[in-house]
């Protein structure tokens, strides 16, 4: 008797299971049959209007299914919005099908699509999608979708040195304890099609004590400024060599690391950015700590006349010139031993940054950026 009960128990929960068994089974164009809760992926740009998932439904079984789909949002990236379509397409506020789709045995439906309107939002959405029986509920299968949504940058960095720059690759400028001042130089380039207004930024991301770094970017900003207060518009296909950063080491060694990004005003993710080391040494003192110190130039900005104003410790001839950040040389003068104060005439100069420097023997001793203004 306890025999013949298990038997009928054991075709009992055969029965019973064989109720719940599988027979929806998911797929892709890309990765055929899915298992179930399998993660795929969509990419798109966040200004795409609409990102789409299509998921194909296939009825394994004997008997046509009356299909149902829920949605779950597992995470939504800022204000974006999800929604599908499954016969028909539903609202984001939906979460269930309020309609059921009959798949046949052996057939497969096409018709669902997992809609992503990213809305400029930047990164990953991950929303879970399940099909089930509407006649047993727990006869059900799912797919996890990942919508991707990454910003192709259109900017790209270069340096003379460098060639192109990777986003965010570190580069170094060396110099000593008698630098006064260290200059990065970059070329920014738009590689796409449009033309971009980019604005500039700076990241201090570890600095020496007492040491004082800006940068330029059209104008030159006070040390305490750390994004441009203007945009350069950049035409497709075309560079500008506008920024400059520059880093005052004033007699102290160590390393400096400073991180500087250009953005899109009007889509900052469209960006690409350098890490750039200011390392100073102690050795090496350069003849400028034994010829020149305390250099000084006024008024700020100058208009008709820039004062030049330094210490001579040995009496040897050096050289004085005015240029462009492009290289060009504007006005040279030879400057005799123990002069320490000379005066330039700036009103026939066009209205600009330039770089003053005293040479010796064509070796730089001392610089200053100077901006002329009328």
């Amino acid at each position: 008797m306890l025999k013949r009960l298990l038997i009928y128990t054991a075709i009992i929960l055969f029965t019973g299971s064989g109720l719940i068994a599988q027979e929806l089974e998911l797929s892709t164009e890309e990765q055929g049959v899915l298992e179930d809760g399998q993660v795929i992926t969509v990419e798109g740009n966040p200004d795409d209007n609409l990102i789409s998932g299509h998921v194909k439904v296939t009825n394994t079984g004997n008997d046509s299914i009356r299909v149902r789909v829920r949605k779950v949002e597992n995470n939504i990236v800022g204000d974006a919005v999800s929604f599908f379509c499954w016969g028909q397409c539903y609202l984001p506020s939906v979460d269930t099908s309020t309609n059921y789709v009959t798949i046949h045995a052996g057939e497969t439906n096409t018709e669902f699509t997992g809609d992503y309107q990213p809305y400029g939002n930047a990164g990953t959405s991950s929303v879970s999608y399940y099909f089930y029986n509407e006649d047993n509920p727990e006869q059900e299968i799912g797919v996890e979708i990942h919508f991707v949504t990454e910003t192709q940058s259109t900017l790209q960095l270069s340096t003379d040195d460098e060639g192109v720059l990777e986003n965010e690759e570190v580069v170094e400028v060396e110099g000593t304890i008698d630098s006064t001042l260290l200059v990065f130089h970059a070329t920014v380039t738009n590689t796409g099609e449009d033309t971009i207004r980019v604005r500039a930024a700076r990241v201090e991301n570890s600095l020496v004590d007492s040491t004082v770094n800006y940068f330029c970017w059209g104008s030159c900003f006070l040390p305490s400024v750390d994004t441009s207060s203007q945009a350069i518009a950049i035409p497709p296909g075309e560079s500008t060599n506008a920024f400059d950063g520059d880093y005052e080491p004033h007699e102290k060694s160590g390393t400096s690391t400073i991180s500087y990004y250009f953005y899109d005003e009007r889509n900052p993710d469209n960006k690409v950015g350098v890490e750039v080391k200011y390392v100073i040494e102690t050795s090496g003192v350069s003849d400028g700590n034994e010829l020149i110190t305390g250099l000084k130039t006024y008024p700020v900005p100058a208009d008709n006349f820039l004062n030049v104003e330094y210490t001579q410790k040995k009496s040897k001839q050096v050289n004085i010139q005015l240029s462009t950040l492009t290289g060009k040389t504007v006005y040279k003068q030879p400057i005799s031993a123990g002069t320490e104060k000379i005066r330039i005439n700036t009103s026939q100069f066009e209205n600009g940054l330039y770089l003053l420097t005293i040479m010796n023997n064509n070796f730089p001793l001392l610089s200053r950026k100077v901006v002329i203004t009328h």
